[in-house]
């Protein structure tokens, strides 16, 4: 049998990549955005750019440019236009996908950090907020940012969403406060109203932050629970067992992002 002509196939759909803040102009005035340094070389050295494969490019801030490989350089990528270039109505604007989620979550347990932090961008959490309480251990230390800031652009580029999320700096749940003019939740597994009921009888407005708050395996202290309430955080279950961190905040965000897109 023949080998195939790898120079015979088709454009292929490479993905999404990042680009240098420098380059990116206005989605509308006509540029051409350059990749960002390590996006070229992924592009060139995993995926085998060649001329004809199509990308997309990202900024974080909403916009995406359509682009064609040109040429395939040793180490830089030639990209003209594919297509129109858009952006995407951030959180809070007329038109966006979501209003602003903002998750205030305590620290997870050293390992789960970062899969927490990647299932949150991928279902559209626009900011999310590490909270120390009482019960955050020893072992829940805060990783370098540029890490974490890592596993953000990675599970943006994955689910395809044009904007960035937030990462606060931990802060002292007692001293935490929700955005003015925000809806706020907080679980409790002795509370009376079921998230879904509060989702769906939510009446902010569309653009307004909407806030949950999730604490220790171990559960808020009082004192911290006092704060919170003072906060206007509302308690609300989300089900009738104890969870971790991590599955609570992701399973949380679903049961809210669920109610806001189902009809009516």
């Amino acid at each position: 049998m023949a080998r195939r002509d790898s120079t015979q196939r088709g454009p292929r759909d490479l993905g999404r990549f990042f680009v240098e803040s420098a380059t990116a102009g206005p989605a509308a005035d006509g540029s051409v955005p350059r990749l960002e340094g390590q996006e070229v070389e992924h592009a060139l050295r995993v995926l085998r750019a060649q001329p004809g494969d199509l990308l997309t490019g990202l900024d974080g801030r909403g916009h995406r440019w359509p682009l064609r490989v040109v040429r395939a350089e040793r180490r830089d990528l030639v990209l003209e236009p594919a297509g129109e270039p858009e952006r995407e109505p951030g959180p809070g604007e007329p038109g966006a996908p979501l209003p602003p989620i903002h998750v205030a979550v305590a620290l997870p347990r050293s390992g789960r950090l970062e899969p927490m932090l990647d299932r949150l961008t991928q279902l559209g959490v626009a900011r999310i907020e590490p909270l120390r309480c009482a019960w955050t251990g020893p072992g829940e230390r805060w990783p370098r940012p540029e890490r974490l800031t890592r596993v953000l652009r990675e599970a943006t580029k994955q689910s395809g969403r044009a904007w960035l999320p937030e990462l606060a700096e931990p802060a002292e749940v007692e001293r935490w406060q929700p955005p003015g003019g925000s809806a706020c939740a907080v679980l409790h597994p002795t509370a009376e109203q079921p998230l879904l009921s509060w989702a769906r009888g939510l009446t902010a407005a569309p653009g307004d932050p909407i806030c949950l708050v999730i604490g220790p395996e171990g559960g808020f202290q009082t004192q911290e629970l006092e704060a919170l309430a003072a906060s206007g955080a509302a308690p609300v279950r989300l089900g009738p067992h104890v969870l971790r961190i991590e599955t609570a905040a992701e399973a949380a965000a679903s049961v809210l992002i669920a109610c806001l897109l189902a009809p009516g």
